[in-house]
């Protein structure tokens, strides 16, 4: 774990946005509220309401709906799109970015990111980054300056290739880390099959089960009415964009199979456990989850 460095103001000219919903368009409010970046500009699809809001809040300096505009003179792109127009915008990068443009992104996976930028953009040096932090909201309407703030944002570096990509990769992943502290992250360095691992146990299964418990009231509606503050809790996520959580469930599909599978051992346990209304089996299973559970609040500082 690498701590907060103090940010040599600024740490670009032109920083573009390649779309400023929640993620984009805080990282661009902290940009600016910080003096980062000389400008910033926000891009977006044609007639998207997005860069309006974006332009209203003063997230960015400007917007456009023309990518290959948008991205000319920038030093550092940040794609904050769904995984799945990733691979459009990587083929204008490769074509329309300066050639020393350092690009970036706030994606949930990375295995096939990686692979998207090594095979779309070889030329343009490509590190990986996840931002921990977000909302169920989206929009630029629930955009702040202060949402990175606290928060770890994961990085995964480009491959090193030989010598002198090595270097490049380097400086570049120094560079991203610095962005990140400079927003007030702390940063973890990790590689890309590592990195889809851990956020397939502690974001993307958390997901699908709070979908599940929502969907499972379905058999009993009038239940709902009875939901309280734990339920509410504990399926938050579930109000998340449902496209991006399609891309992000979808990019990582083969880890989240196993993992599900794990899942499924796991309450055959426990529904043997209570078929047989074994008491001290119930209470372990219990137990160790609590354990685990107050242990991360107590690492984190939260408890």
């Amino acid at each position: 774990m690498q701590p907060a460095a103090q940010p040599i103001k600024p740490l670009f000219k032109h920083v573009t946005i390649i779309g400023v919903g929640l993620l984009g368009g805080s990282l661009a409010m902290a940009l600016r509220e910080k003096g980062l970046a000389q400008r910033v500009t926000g891009v977006g699809r044609p007639g998207s309401a997005s860069l309006d809001v974006a332009m209203q809040r003063g997230a960015v300096d400007d917007v456009t709906s023309d990518m290959r505009a948008g991205v000319r003179d920038a030093d550092l792109v940040v794609l904050a799109t769904n995984i799945s127009s990733f691979a459009s915008a990587m083929d204008v990068l490769a074509e329309a970015s300066r050639p020393d443009c350092l690009v970036t992104d706030v994606g949930s996976t990375k295995d096939n990111v990686m692979q998207m930028a090594r095979e779309r953009m070889p030329n343009r040096c490509f590190v990986g980054s996840h931002p921990m932090a977000g909302s169920e909201k989206s929009g630029p309407e629930f955009a702040r300056a202060d949402l990175y703030h606290g928060a770890l944002c994961l990085v995964v570096p480009p491959e090193r290739l030989a010598s002198t990509m090595a270097v490049q990769s380097d400086a570049a992943t120094k560079t991203i880390t610095d962005l990140w502290h400079a927003v007030g992250m702390r940063t973890y360095i990790l590689d890309a099959h590592m990195h889809d691992e851990w956020v397939a146990v502690i974001s993307h299964v958390p997901h699908l089960l709070a979908a599940l418990m929502v969907n499972l009231t379905a058999d009993i509606p009038q239940a709902r009415m009875a939901a309280a503050g734990g339920f509410f809790d504990t399926t938050r996520v579930a109000s998340g964009n449902v496209d991006m959580w399609t891309d992000i469930l979808i990019s990582n599909h083969q880890i989240l199979k196993s993992q599900l599978l794990k899942a499924v051992d796991q309450l055959d346990e426990l529904h043997l456990a209570l078929s047989s209304q074994d008491r001290e089996a119930i209470r372990r299973w219990l137990s160790t989850a609590k354990t685990v559970r107050d242990q991360m609040l107590a690492e984190c500082g939260k408890q």
